[in-house]
């Protein structure tokens, strides 16, 4: 989005953002991209959709993550 770089990589809960390194989740060094069969690629939806400027909220009931991007 805009000039915004971020570059994630399998199994590293280090990103690049804007070509400084950022931990993904600091609470939960854990979290990192991910590569499951079939061949699908589990990416931290949170933290991609905040570092374009982004809201992310959760409904517990529905299990539905919402992401909101503030008119350009």
């Amino acid at each position: 989005k805009g000039s915004t770089v971020i570059k994630l990589y399998i199994d590293n809960n280090m990103a690049t953002v804007n070509g400084g390194q950022v931990q993904i989740d600091p609470a939960n060094p854990q979290v990192a991209p991910l590569l499951l069969p079939p061949g699908r690629t589990f990416m931290p939806f949170r933290f991609i959709c905040e570092k374009l400027g982004g809201t992310v909220s959760w409904d517990e009931a529905s299990q539905q993550a919402t992401a909101v991007f503030p008119a350009s």
